[in-house]
């Protein structure tokens, strides 16, 4: 019985890790651009004229707002932008909203934490437990750059001996750069 157990574990590890590793590294619609096969995109649509401006919109200014509030000192501001470049995100309002997310998120944090403290019968584990979400939600921004920076340079890595076998092409067929 034991053994079965083990041996259907096993199984079951191996076909996540093998669908997981086909999804992320093979990149069928890739393999299928290189054969020529068409692939369908969907048909452009007509853009409807909007009254007012989008609720993500929205959103995303009373973001910028909070963060152009936030003191933030021309170091943090350094750093802050060369990651945000590295994540493809080279607005000059990314900075400023990018820290208004970072509070926001640490607000949120502190109040699901206030909501859960008096569930927790230990007085220090609801401390803990305030000061983990509200730290939690003040970093996680950071570790969703640093998800999207190492995405970037991925597609990069993989576009890149695309990129020089065309300029090989277009230089052997004496165009210039």
């Amino acid at each position: 019985m034991d053994i079965a157990l083990a041996i259907g574990f096993f199984v079951l590890l191996a076909g996540l890790i093998a669908i997981w590793g086909y999804l992320s590294y093979v990149k069928p619609a890739r393999i299928r651009q290189r054969l020529g096969e068409t692939i369908t995109e969907p048909a452009a649509v007509a853009p409807v004229a909007a009254p007012h401006a989008s609720p993500g919109k929205m959103v995303v200014k009373i973001v910028h707002r909070i963060g152009e509030k936030v003191p933030i000192s021309p170091q943090d501001t350094r750093l802050a932008r060369r990651y945000l470049i590295a994540a493809g995100y080279r607005s000059d309002r990314a900075i400023t909203t990018y820290y208004g997310f970072k509070i926001i998120l640490a607000i949120v944090g502190f109040g699901v934490g206030l909501l859960i403290r008096p569930y927790i019968a230990n007085p220090v584990g609801g401390i803990a437990i305030l000061v983990g979400l509200t730290a939690g939600g003040f970093f996680l921004p950071n570790f969703i750059v640093e998800r999207l920076i190492s995405r970037r340079q991925e597609a990069l890595r993989l576009s890149l001996p695309d990129a020089l076998d065309l300029l090989v092409v277009c230089m052997e067929a004496g165009l210039g750069l």
